[in-house]
């Protein structure tokens, strides 16, 4: 999928969360450039951080976050995630930021289920027609899986 020149960041947010990080059982492995890439600036100033990183790392580059993630997630049967509130925007000329809420369901490939509550924090820049993130952050902590589930359930029932 390609980001459409009218997309705002709010719903860039959600697109990045609800589908970039989304995985199903039996999905092809997980490649953050297919599914990512596109959320991300290819200057050389990004500060990129997530605190579900254990090393608790900063990147500079999508490159550098990819290297962080791709292998956790090709670790991961499946991965659900709903928001659970926002996303709230405030946008100037060629620069927005973003903040919005959510959980997730993180089953392992071993069958361990994790669950998730996370803020997470953007800033994104117009760059060639396109809103792009130049800074994220993610504070991560784990929850009791019945408070993911029950979030689940309130906002995407299947």
């Amino acid at each position: 999928m390609t980001t459409a020149v009218n997309e705002g960041p709010d719903e860039l947010h959600r697109q990045w969360i609800l589908e970039g990080w989304e995985r199903s059982e039996g999905d092809a492995p997980f490649s953050f450039r297919e599914k990512l890439g596109r959320f991300y600036s290819s200057g050389d100033d990004l500060h990129l951080y997530d605190s579900f990183d254990p090393q608790h790392r900063v990147a500079h580059s999508a490159e550098d976050y990819r290297d962080y993630f791709e292998a956790v997630f090709n670790g991961f049967k499946s991965a659900r995630h709903a928001v659970t509130d926002g996303p709230d925007t405030l946008q100037g000329e060629g620069f927005a930021a973003t903040t919005l809420e959510f959980v997730a369901r993180l089953e392992t490939l071993g069958g361990k289920v994790i669950g998730c509550r996370a803020r997470s924090a953007m800033v994104w820049r117009r760059e060639n027609g396109a809103w792009r993130i130049v800074r994220e952050q993610n504070a991560v902590r784990e929850v009791p899986l019945e408070e993911v589930e029950s979030a689940l359930r309130a906002c995407c029932p299947s």
